[in-house]
């Protein structure tokens, strides 16, 4: 059984389906994957190491505003679903699940007019734009969470079931962790707690200099692991208690697992990955000058649920130490925000998403 995968744009539109792929090389050997992802995009790099084949297609940003680069895009946009369709002929996949992102709709366009039945997984309560496109011409909607609104379109609500996030191998087993020994949030011989901090998978120039302006106040209390993305290491900072890497890749499951406590976007995927562990956390969400809002939304939704604390990024750079006041209330409250935790009680979706998937290409088959 042949499956393409496709999604991308950002690491939370690839590492589900890394996730998925992880399983099935490992348990499933009659199942065949193929990815389909953006020329010079984050997919090929985070499936380097895989076993999979990687074929890269044009893609256009779908943006919502005036731009002359809506009209270069518009014609990557038509090279790609002629490239997906080009793709699909010889690939003749079973079935495809898409996570989304720009670089999901020209592959779901492609397979709709080859009739090829498609999958579309959405892990924000705010759909983006390119999965509320494909919706209409999905096999079946999935989602991570119960949305804030549901759908009252009876066509959409019949194919839609929410069924949670796949984690990927190393959320799940302690063999992995064991293998980073050498890593520094594992061989570290602080006593201190360990604060991770993030700013998403290409990092955040804004979250850097923030922390790095309170650097000093942060360790006295923590050793700091700073995840600060392409370019954003400081190399002029040295503390045998501060750690900066660039990105860290398939350990990234190891390093969330050692953390004490973790500053983050409000991205989808990694605000289930803190739940599905019970981790302490802050989410600062991208805002709406820089995104679609959909991290605002995410927030504030479980800053509701009690299991989320909320820090917001401009008042955060107007005053630095909020993140000290943060980490108080965050320990103040620690037992009340891990009842939270665990009352929400998020579980891995890897096996109900794989069952689906077999489901919908037996039809085809």
């Amino acid at each position: 059984m042949k499956i393409v995968f496709t999604g991308g744009g950002t690491a939370g539109h690839i590492l589900p389906n890394i996730a998925l792929i992880e399983e099935i090389l490992a348990t499933r050997p009659s199942w065949s994957v193929v990815y389909l992802g953006s020329k010079g995009g984050l997919e090929k790099e985070l499936l380097s190491g895989y076993a999979v084949p990687f074929y890269s297609i044009y893609t256009g940003k779908l943006r919502r505003y005036f731009s002359l680069q809506n009209v270069l895009d518009g014609f990557k946009f038509i090279a790609g679903i002629v490239q997906s369709l080009w793709y699909l002929y010889k690939i003749k996949p079973a079935v495809i699940f898409s996570k989304g992102g720009y670089v999901g709709l020209p592959v779901t366009i492609a397979a709709k007019a080859l009739k090829v039945p498609v999958i579309v997984h959405e892990s924000d309560l705010s759909p983006g734009l390119a999965n509320r496109l494909a919706f209409p011409w999905a096999a079946k909607i999935l989602l991570a969470f119960q949305p804030e609104v549901p759908t009252t379109k009876a066509a959409l609500k019949a194919k839609t079931k929410v069924v949670g996030l796949p984690m990927r191998q190393g959320f799940k087993h302690e063999g992995l962790k064991a293998s980073s020994a050498d890593y520094w949030f594992n061989a570290s011989a602080s006593t201190k707690p360990m604060l991770l901090i993030f700013g998403g998978s290409l990092g955040a120039a804004a979250i850097n200099e923030a922390v790095r302006t309170i650097l000093p106040q942060l360790l006295k209390s923590f050793r700091v692991l700073h995840v600060c993305g392409h370019n954003g290491v400081d190399a002029t900072l040295n503390d045998p208690d501060y750690k900066q890497y660039e990105f860290i890749g398939k350990l990234f499951p190891a390093a969330i697992k050692a953390a004490d406590v973790i500053v983050s976007r409000a991205g989808a995927t990694s605000i289930y990955e803190f739940l599905y562990l019970n981790k302490l956390h802050i989410l600062v969400p991208l805002e709406t000058n820089s995104s679609r809002g959909d991290q605002l939304i995410n927030a504030r939704y479980f800053e509701n649920k009690g299991s989320s604390v909320v820090l917001k990024q401009g008042e955060w750079l107007n005053k630095p130490t909020l993140l000290l006041e943060k980490l108080a209330y965050l320990k103040e409250h620690q037992q009340q925000i891990q009842d939270a935790l665990h009352k929400l009680s998020f579980k891995d979706a890897t096996p109900d998403i794989l069952d689906i998937i077999a489901q919908t290409a037996s039809v085809t088959l």
